[in-house]
């Protein structure tokens, strides 16, 4: 059994080109417990930059986003070299699957999960920044295999790895298309600029299959797939199922229109005319009722055992030692050996405590002494308090007398010190230091592969295969030293520009 971090893997959930799913438990103090998804890129894919950065780009862009029809992403982190993204747990079925399993889906059953996809996508399409300026992100890969319908009947959209942001690490060439052809836009398979329409004309393919039970634009190979996608006439539903719903039908086709001018506008108008097709039915149909429809119709996995058994871990003493009403731990132990135990540490305890007041009671004396000493030696003149705009006094010979003291009497005046010599200066007659002023800076944002410590100036900055440093603007020479195997360290130089984000990507097999 395998961890990433504080999540530790029970079993895989699927395997892709670029990585692989587990399903992994966060595991806490005094038994918490959560059940979490875990993205792990493979390390053959992680050496490769475009890959590592798309990775990057997902996790960017999903967490942020907080819907109720989006896949939440929990945590991001580096184990051992690997980048491993944290979402949480989907206790359900692909649409993908509840149309091989149910085939032709109840026009209503597929509009409710339509609709709801629509509401995620639309939160994705509205993401902002922090300045308020909308993000532009578009999902691309809109298919039934990214649409996930939880055992609760919630519907829930996933994998933004592919998504078109504003701001993307990786690659956003138009001549690279990412994406299902089968759910692709026209103008994103001509590689055309895409906006969010290209993601309300997937769905538009999703509801079309859903309802009729036939794929659309599928066929034998990707060039029949385009020529049906690009040229060939989009048949009506109802041509296939005669009983379908003449307004699902007008509402279908208007999303499939090849023009994304006449195409409906945006994910959340697709969604309001979908609801407006419920409420004509006269039935309820929400998240209850696509529940009860999947455990009639659709195989669901078994649920997640709560008390499913882990291998056993150390319990955190550290945790537990600091916890003044922490409970008592279960275990072998006898009354009298727990109470010894907690004897000891109490002994500990105040043992520490003792030696922390000595040492804070020592440091104080040292520091009042040193005081002493020094306006012992540089006493300075007694300073007044006048305008400045005043011509200044002529200096007396002798200090003024001090003011009497009314209930005793007033020894002597001190004599005056010693004037200051040449080499020597008062330290409360220094002038005010003139205030610093702040310096430009940048961030950078450095990928290198395989994994390396990055230090500037002697000071690690952090590992890689990513790290993010706010750096002073001007010219910085990296020194990046592999983590793995007895290579030889690699200088990089990189110029940071004020207020601007640097990107720079090293594949330090190649530079040795």
């Amino acid at each position: 059994m395998r961890d990433f971090g504080r999540y530790r893997i029970v079993d895989p959930i699927g395997s892709g080109g670029m990585g692989a799913i587990y399903r992994a438990r966060l595991v806490g103090p005094m038994g918490f417990e959560k059940w979490v998804a875990i993205k792990v890129i493979h390390p053959q894919s992680a050496r490769d930059s475009g890959a590592a950065r798309m990775f990057l780009d997902e996790m960017r862009v999903a967490s942020r986003l907080q819907h109720t029809n989006v896949c939440s992403v929990l945590d991001f982190g580096v184990e051992a070299g690997e980048l491993y993204l944290v979402m949480e747990y989907l206790d359900g079925v692909s649409l993908a699957r509840v149309v091989d399993e149910a085939g032709r889906l109840p026009p209503e059953l597929a509009s409710r999960i339509v609709a709801d996809a629509a509401r995620g996508l639309h939160a994705a399409h509205e993401l902002r920044d922090a300045s308020g300026e909308r993000l532009g992100v578009v999902h691309r890969d809109v298919s039934p295999q990214n649409i996930v319908i939880v055992r609760d009947g919630t519907v829930k959209v996933l994998d933004f790895g592919v998504a078109a942001a504003r701001g993307r690490l990786s690659d956003t060439r138009s001549d690279q298309v990412k994406g299902k052809l089968a759910y692709m836009a026209p103008e994103h398979a001509s590689k055309q600029p895409v906006d969010r329409r290209a993601d309300v004309w997937a769905l538009g393919v999703v509801l079309w299959e859903a309802s009729v039970g036939e794929r659309l634009f599928a066929a034998d190979n990707d060039v029949q797939t385009l020529t049906r996608l690009v040229h060939e006439p989009i048949p009506r539903p109802s041509a296939r199922v005669p009983s379908y719903p003449a307004m699902l039908e007008t509402i279908v086709m208007r999303a499939l229109e090849r023009d994304p001018v006449e195409r409906t506008p945006t994910a959340a108008a697709l969604a309001d005319e979908l609801e407006k097709f419920l409420y004509g039915t006269g039935e309820p149909f929400g998240a209850v009722q696509v529940a009860g429809w999947l455990a009639e119709h659709v195989t669901i996995p078994a649920p997640v055992a709560a008390d499913a058994p882990l291998a056993p871990r150390a319990p955190d003493r550290r945790w537990l030692e600091s916890t003044s009403d922490a409970p008592a731990v279960e275990g072998t132990q006898t009354r009298e050996e727990r109470d010894a135990t907690t004897a000891a540490r109490t002994t500990r305890s105040s043992r520490r405590v003792r030696a922390r007041l000595a040492a804070a009671l020592l440091t104080l004396a040292v520091l009042g002494a040193a005081l002493a000493a020094v306006a012992v030696v540089s006493r300075p003149p007694e300073r007044r308090h006048t305008d400045p705009a005043a011509p200044a006094a002529p200096r007396s010979a002798s200090p003024p007398p001090a003011a009497a003291a009314p209930a005793r009497p007033v020894p002597s005046p001190p004599p005056d010190p010693a004037p200051p010599s040449s080499t020597s200066t008062s330290i409360s007659a220094r002038p005010e230091p003139h205030p610093r002023r702040a310096r430009a800076t940048g961030l950078l944002n450095l990928l290198a592969v395989p994994q390396a410590i990055v230090i500037e100036r002697g000071h690690e900055l952090g590992r890689t295969p990513v790290i993010e440093a706010q750096l002073p603007a001007g010219t910085h020479v990296l020194v990046l030293r592999p983590v793995e195997g007895d290579g030889p360290p690699v200088r990089v130089t990189v110029r940071i520009e004020p207020g601007r984000v640097t990107r720079r990507t090293v594949r330090l097999d190649d530079t040795r």
